[in-house]
């Protein structure tokens, strides 16, 4: 405290003050402020007792600088109250916590002290003030409690607290306040989302379908999250990824998403690997709960349709939910083989300490004892035991008074033998909850995946890996026919539902708990359709219900299953090098009948062909109906000199008869080629088919059934002479520009050439057309420029058409385009209108925003995807009030924003 002079423009000196001693024993010093020169700018300093309040005086003097006896001088008198501390005051504090999770309870943000500061080294319970029901731990410099609930417990418990000032003593004073905890059992549950695509060809998905809620509230997608700080991040954002080898990539692609948990995720251009992503999620019950999950995607290479090695299978991990009961699921349900070859489980990994991670092999078809982690973190030897059989299927028993997650790694293989097979890995999640004490819990319903070849319908389990934990009987898709899922019967046939997936294909739902989906006409890429399930109970709440989706991925191979028992059979044909799928394949290449056939029966084919594989077929290029042309049989097995037959079959005219027959065979050890001579009825200029079989022996090679003495290869293919004879197309950039040229021979009757354009998983669209030659048997050179080639991969091929109308397609060229600046605004400044030009984006999602610069938003204009011809659009702006304004182009992979002057 001080007292500054009365007489700042007089000069004088000060009275005499210094240490004088106050009326209740306070201390006063006069301080000269660092000027003792110029006393206007001097106070006086004052210390309060200690220990005491009351009304405390003092004096000073102030003289002026005229000598005695003419000095002149004043007293001041000073009073000073001096306030009794006062106790600070402690308000009561409200917090909830999950079950077996501690929460931190911030009990001074609301209390609060007059006088003084508080002590957070002060804060404690009170004498008998603990909690009842968990225990509590006190930060000291922050002054925070952490309530703990006891294990298990759920419901409310109350604590008394106190805090003190930091007053020293015998001043300090005190007070007290209460904690109310509501610990609850109230959860859901986010569960991890897998998905594939090719290189090159974004993939669409929604997160939330095999999501859960054990109370049946309504779960909300928050947001996919940033893949380092976890920050929530905003659609079109750039993705990290790994490559094949394990290489970590920058840009992996882009991830557009919306708010109903939907997204699109596009490859960086050329990029293989995998990619994840974390999202989050939230209920709507009392209090919300959150979860995360994570979504994973895989970028495949398109298969080589010429590799007869190229051999895989797919596996994706499972979750199953138990609330203390036994459950069981079929690990296969959601893996498969792209060749459709039969899989199994080869054996699996558990974690056996409780640690988190597998370290132990299992035996199948054993019950094996497996640790887990609780919901404490703690490390649990015997949280249960699995028994998992090599068809998949799998039963999980919990230990009494479990509660956590136990883990098990699986392999999946196919049936192929030696090197060429194939296996992958996966997880079992299993989540072990406390019985929630509810009467009907609603059904779970888990993500299916299927692959299949270009135009073959495949079937799959869409209710393997769904259940209902109350043994009630489920509908799907809303069918008033409700199923038992433990007792499902052979009933394939029945279509219960029928849905249509996101490209186009159709996916049919039987009452035995299969699908079967139908891919959309020469589609290959992937595909999506989601399906819900409810049950039907006598219990309420019903019916429950919860849904999933049926991830699909069509390879761009073709498969031949000829007159197969596919049921019975495996796949006859493995693939084709058609790559223009027009039934007929470019140039003197083969046609694989098969890599490693796993389609013969021990009953029914001789044993040394069970391990056959790579016979083939080559067919000329062009058919000269003047001559005899060779066709080319390749036959091979792994059993040295080993004799493999074949016969090829013809129907020149199509009538179903088959009108020539070649016999022949190779004597294997490496493969054999041999050569056969057709020639074609004289006058034959049309379209036939051929057909292939290969088998053991020669003995009963029939164009049809089933074979009974070896492979049951078979190949069906249509075929037509070439009326024009094309030495080559090519495709070679120019700039922006896609230069296309090529030369003929010959021309029989050609009409046109119409130039075709695609994008990987689009469909091909005509672009040009350049006239024929009609008859010629020169060589004529020909040429197209694509002044609008599409951002990304490029495929072009040339369509010859006849004037009857027939027609052929040529080879196919690839060329890939970088994306460049395509997006302008014009003109700025404006004074009515505003163009948007988005160039290329021709093929993604536009969106157009402009906003003021206080971010309200004034125009919102989205295009879609099928604008193809649009590249620019006019906005209105003739109503906007003179000023900046911010215009933003969202695109599937940019975002651009312009600062917008309207005059």
């Amino acid at each position: 405290f001080w007292v500054t002079d009365l007489a700042p423009n007089s000069g004088f000196t000060s009275g005499d003050t210094s240490a004088a001693a106050t009326a209740l024993g306070g201390t006063v010093s006069m301080n000269d402020n660092g000027t003792p020169n110029d006393p206007t700018d001097d106070y006086v300093d004052y210390s309060p007792p200690t220990g005491v309040s009351g009304v405390d005086t003092f004096w000073y003097q102030a003289c002026d600088t005229i000598p005695s006896p003419n000095q002149g001088c004043e007293t001041t008198f000073v009073l000073i109250t001096i306030e009794p501390n006062t106790a600070p005051v402690c308000l009561d504090d409200i917090d909830m916590t999950p079950k077996d999770v501690p929460v931190d309870i911030t009990v001074l943000a609301n209390d609060y002290d007059l006088t003084g500061n508080f002590d957070p080294a002060t804060v404690d319970t009170t004498a008998g003030g603990g909690p009842s029901n968990g225990t509590v731990t006190f930060n000291a410099t922050t002054g925070v409690i952490t309530y703990t609930p006891n294990s298990g417990y759920v419901g409310n418990d109350t604590f008394q607290y106190m805090v003190c000032d930091d007053i020293v003593s015998p001043n300090t004073q005190c007070d007290t306040a209460y904690v109310y905890v509501t610990v609850y059992d109230q959860y859901t549950i986010a569960i991890d989302d897998d998905n594939s695509t090719f290189e090159d060809i974004a993939v669409s998905g929604t997160v939330l379908t095999n999501d859960f809620d054990p109370e049946n509230d309504t779960q909300t997608f928050g947001s996919f999250l940033n893949q380092t700080t976890g920050a929530n991040i905003t659609s079109g954002a750039t993705l990290s990824g790994t490559d094949e080898t394990g290489t970590p990539v920058g840009n992996a692609g882009t991830l557009t998403f919306a708010a109903d948990g939907s997204y699109t995720f596009t490859p960086a251009s050329g990029f293989t690997g995998k990619v994840e992503v974390k999202y989050f999620l939230c209920d709507n019950g009392l209090p919300i709960a959150c979860d995360t999950a994570t979504l994973s995607i895989a970028v495949k290479p398109m298969p080589d349709p010429s590799d007869v090695n190229d051999n895989s299978v797919f596996a994706n991990n499972d979750d199953v939910i138990s609330y203390g009961n036994a459950v069981s699921s079929n690990a296969l349900s959601n893996d498969g083989d792209p060749d459709l070859d039969d899989i199994y489980v080869n054996g699996f990994e558990y974690d056996s300490n409780g640690d988190g991670s597998v370290d132990a092999s299992g035996t199948l078809a054993s019950s094996t004892t497996v640790g887990g982690v609780d919901v404490n973190g703690n490390m649990v030897s015997n949280a249960g035991s699995l028994v998992l059989n090599a068809n998949g299927n799998y039963t999980f028993t919990p230990s009494t008074g479990f509660e956590g997650t136990v883990i098990a790694e699986y392999e999946t293989c196919d049936t192929v033998s030696g090197a060429n097979k194939a296996c992958a890995n996966a997880i079992i999640n299993i989540t072990v909850y406390e019985d929630n004490g509810v009467s009907n819990d609603p059904p779970f319903a888990g993500d299916d995946f299927v692959s299949t070849s270009v135009n073959v319908a495949v079937n799959g389990s869409w209710v393997g890996n769904d259940y209902d934990y109350n043994g009630d009987s489920i509908s799907i898709n809303g069918s008033t026919t409700y199923i038992d899922v433990s007792n499902l019967g052979s009933d394939n046939t029945t279509v219960l539902s029928s849905l249509t997936t996101d490209q186009g294909g159709t996916v049919n739902f039987h009452p035995n708990g299969n699908y079967t989906y139908i891919p959309p006409s020469d589609y290959f890429g992937p595909d999506q359709v989601s399906y819900a399930i409810c049950d039907k109970s006598a219990a309420t709440p019903q019916p429950l219900c919860d849904d999933a989706t049926i991830y699909m991925s069509v390879n761009a191979k073709v498969s031949d299953y000829g007159d197969l028992d596919k049921a019975t059979y495996g796949e006859a044909s493995n693939i084709f090098v058609d790559k223009d799928d027009n039934g007929i394949p470019e140039g003197l290449l083969p046609i694989w009948l098969g890599a490693t056939i796993t389609n013969e029966d021990s009953t029914e084919s001789n044993a040394t062909a069970t391990a056959d594989a790579d016979d083939g077929l080559i067919i000329p290029a062009i058919l000269d109906s003047s001559a005899a042309n060779t066709f080319k049989v390749i036959v091979n097995s792994t059993v040295s000199s080993t004799e493999v037959h074949f016969k090829l079959y013809i129907d020149w005219n199509q009538d179903g008869t088959w009108d020539l027959t070649k016999v022949g065979y190779g004597t294997t050890g490496s493969p054999d080629t041999v050569d056969v001579n057709v020639s074609l009825p004289s006058g034959e200029d049309g379209a036939f088919s051929a057909r292939l079989r290969v088998a053991m022996d020669s003995n009963n090679i029939a164009p049809t059934g089933i074979m009974n003495n070896g492979e049951t290869e078979d190949y069906l293919i249509n075929l037509s002479p070439v009326p024009v004879e094309l030495l080559y197309f090519e495709a070679v950039k120019k700039g922006n520009d896609a230069m296309l040229t090529w030369s003929t021979a010959t021309e029989i009757n050609n009409s046109h050439f119409d130039i075709q354009r695609t994008t990987p998983g689009q469909q091909w669209e005509t672009i040009g057309r350049v006239k024929g030659a009609g008859n010629s048997v020169f060589i004529n050179d020909y040429n197209f420029v694509d002044e609008n080639p599409f951002k990304g991969v490029n495929y072009y091929r040339l369509k010859q058409v006849d004037f009857d109308g027939a027609y052929e397609y040529s080879n196919v060229e690839l060329l890939k385009f970088d994306a460049t600046e395509s997006i302008s605004v014009y003109p700025n400044p404006t004074r009515d209108v505003v163009n948007v030009s988005y160039g290329n984006y021709f093929d993604e999602n536009v969106s157009i925003i402009i906003v003021d610069v206080l971010g309200k938003e004034l125009v919102r204009r989205t295009l879609n995807e099928d604008d193809y011809q649009r590249t620019e659009v006019q906005i209105n702006v003739s109503d906007f009030d003179a000023g900046y304004y911010f215009l933003t182009v969202h695109t599937d992979d940019e975002i651009k924003t312009v600062k917008l002057l309207v005059q």
